[in-house]
C-alpha cells in the first residue's frame, strides 16, 4: 500500500475501533472513505481495473455469503425466518466495514485477512475486557472496531515483508514450501 494512503487510512480506521468501541455505533460515512481508499490502492497495485473489480466482486460475494448462511443458519435454530440477524446477532456497522474491507485484497489475500482478523478479534475483546474489567457492553463484541484495528496490523506487516494487498503469491509459497 502506499504510504499516504496508508497514513490516510489511520484516520476513519482509528475513528471506526475509538466509535465502535466506545457506544457500538460508527459513522456511516467512514466505511464508503475506507472503501474507496481500498479501492484506488488495488487499482494502483494492480494496474488494472478489470483485476480490481474482479477481486472486490469476489471478495463480496464471499462476505454477502457468509451473511446469507448465517441468516440461513439463525432462521433453522430459532425455527424463525423473520428473525432479525442485522442488529440483532451481528451489527450493520460490522457487515459494512467488511464489505469496505473487500476493496483492499486479493480473494486470498481477503480470505487470510478475514479468518485472522476474526480471531484477532475474539481474543482482543476478551483480553481488553480482563485488562480494564469493563463488563458494560461486553455481551457484544465490537468486530468492525477490531477490525478496523487489525486492517492497520494486517497492512503495516505486508508492507514490512514487501508483500502486496493484491498479490497471493507470497501466501501460495508459504503454503506449499513450508
Amino acid at each position: 500500500m502506499h504510504w499516504f494512503l496508508f497514513l490516510i487510512l489511520l484516520i476513519p480506521a482509528g475513528l471506526v475501533f475509538y466509535q465502535d468501541l466506545s457506544s457500538r455505533s460508527v459513522l456511516w460515512y467512514l466505511f464508503p472513505l475506507t472503501a474507496v481508499l481500498g479501492f484506488i490502492n488495488s487499482h494502483l497495485q494492480t494496474g488494472s481495473w478489470k483485476e480490481t473489480l474482479a477481486y472486490i466482486f469476489i471478495n463480496s460475494v464471499f462476505v454477502l455469503l457468509q451473511f446469507v448462511l448465517l441468516k440461513l443458519y439463525f432462521s433453522l435454530k430459532n425455527r424463525d425466518v423473520t428473525s432479525k440477524l442485522i442488529n440483532g446477532k451481528i451489527g450493520l456497522g460490522d457487515l459494512l466495514f467488511l464489505l469496505a474491507a473487500c476493496f483492499f485484497f486479493s480473494p486470498f489475500n481477503f480470505l487470510l485477512f478475514y479468518c485472522s482478523s476474526l480471531l484477532f478479534a475474539i481474543s482482543f475483546h476478551w483480553l481488553f475486557n480482563k485488562v480494564f474489567k469493563t463488563n458494560a457492553l461486553a455481551a457484544t463484541v465490537p468486530l468492525a472496531g477490531w477490525m478496523a484495528i487489525f486492517l492497520i496490523v494486517y497492512i503495516a506487516f505486508l508492507q514490512v515483508t514487501n508483500n502486496g494487498l493484491t498479490k497471493d503469491d507470497w501466501i501460495l509459497n508459504y503454503l506449499l514450501y513450508t
